[in-house]
């Protein structure tokens, strides 16, 4: 691929996000055409904020459903989640923005109010609890804050999970507190419209959609602990394997019913004979995987799902691997062949060589493929990975070199600030930022 065309590539708007702003706009002409004589009070105001929340939040449902051609609508199942986080923090500001300028109604119902005031308190909180994580500033707060950051993902994810029942009352109070709604039949139908998806969004995902998608029968075959800190786990499969491409990822079910699926990356090649998951333990989750994982446990693939594809890259690159995301990159070297013309320089950043898990097998790699030069730096000797160190490997001509990182999302975000900072295209930074809160 030229230059070029990987510019036009990189720049171009994926087609779910242009969507999502073309119903935004049709809702704000339909309010501004439906206006009353009056014209905009603050209170006709605060109803089009009030409406625009629940615009915001039906979206941000229907961005985390898995549904055939909607990741590809945003450029990933990634890209799809980090458009979720958009929706859900807009509507969260329109909700509060609405409640400071609607005024009381001398037709307002206590039903309709307690239940405008159960979604602002449920609808905040789950947000908020969002941003704060255990590898947050906020775990080390006192106070309620504190405490919520500190939470495992697993406890998270299940309180998370009723953030529907929240919009569902939201959705309720918008309909017996909107006087432009009971006035406006445009306004009304509309309306219904963007609750019916969002309330079929959030049933869709809760008691349908790990019931009807493709069940992929897998055994665990062999299970390695390299480090005190990763698991590696190799699977063959029952019937059907997943058929993937290098550098995407999996949600796997491993036996257990008290086990819940996560997202782990797939290290092998495609087609390999066994599907192999590197697994660095982080939560309870992971710590009883760790533990108790075993061969003979069944497991359930699902489908794979990414965009992290180093082909779609020029000829010179710079591929950067904190911790276990050096896994992608496995899956990307175990399916070269004698035809790789692309020089890389490698970048592998551990805790030490011990947690290094695959440096044998990348130096043979490197070996094998001329091109390919593998630089280690090991932080408990001192050898830090840096954007300046990385400006130094490229030289000057930086503007089109593509860089592919994996790693921590605090890394990788100071990472990429830096590498542009010393001239590096950010046209040409591509990272997976993939968490689930």
């Amino acid at each position: 691929m030229s230059s070029s065309a990987r510019r036009t590539d990189r720049r171009s708007i994926p087609s779910g996000p242009i969507g999502a702003l073309v119903v935004n706009v049709i809702f704000l002409v339909a309010w501004i055409l439906e206006r009353p004589a009056s014209g905009f009070s603050r209170s006709y105001i605060g109803e089009i904020f009030g409406v625009q929340a629940i615009v915001f939040f039906s979206w941000s449902m229907v961005m985390v459903t898995i549904v055939p051609g909607l990741e590809s609508m945003y450029g990933g199942l990634n890209k799809q989640v980090q458009w979720h986080r958009y929706a859900a923090t807009a509507g969260i500001v329109c909700f509060i923005v609405h409640g400071i300028l609607i005024e009381e109604s001398t037709t307002s119902s206590e039903l309709g109010k307690s239940l405008g005031s159960l979604a602002a308190i449920g609808l905040v909180l789950l947000i908020a609890w969002a941003f704060v994580t255990p590898a947050s500033k906020a775990a080390s707060w006192k106070g309620l804050l504190g405490w919520l950051a500190r939470q495992p993902y697993d406890k998270w994810r299940f309180v998370h999970r009723f953030i529907g029942v929240f919009l569902i009352a939201a959705m309720v109070h918008g309909l017996m507190e909107g006087p432009s709604l009971s006035s406006s039949t445009t306004l009304q139908v509309m309306y219904l419209i963007v609750c019916a998806i969002g309330v079929a969004a959030y049933l869709y995902r809760e008691f349908v959609m790990l019931r009807i998608r493709p069940r992929n029968e897998y055994e665990v075959v062999n299970v390695r602990h390299p480090d005190e800190r990763t698991l590696v786990v190799s699977l063959a499969p029952l019937g059907r394997a997943v058929t993937h491409a290098p550098g995407q990822f999996s949600y796997v079910h491993f036996g257990r019913d008290d086990w819940n699926p996560h997202p782990f990356t797939i290290a092998s090649a495609p087609g390999a004979d066994q599907l192999e998951f590197a697994i660095r333990v982080s939560g309870d989750e992971t710590h009883r995987l760790y533990a108790n994982l075993a061969p003979g446990t069944p497991a359930i693939v699902s489908p794979a799902h990414g965009r992290f594809n180093y082909v779609k890259g020029g000829n010179r690159q710079v591929w950067i691997a904190a911790g276990i995301g050096i896994t992608p990159f496995m899956s990307w070297l175990r399916s070269l062949d004698g035809e790789f013309t692309k020089e890389v320089d490698f970048n592998v950043s551990a805790k030490n060589a011990v947690e290094n898990t695959f440096a044998q097998e990348l130096r043979d790699l490197a070996a094998a493929h001329p091109t390919l030069t593998v630089h280690t730096h090991y932080a408990d000797d001192g050898e830090f990975l840096t954007p300046q160190r990385i400006g130094e490997q490229v030289g000057s001509d930086r503007r089109d070199v593509a860089v592919y990182m994996c790693g921590p999302p605090p890394m990788m975000t100071a990472f990429e600030t830096g590498l542009r900072a010393l001239g590096f295209a950010r046209r040409n930074i591509e990272w997976e930022n993939f968490h689930g809160r």
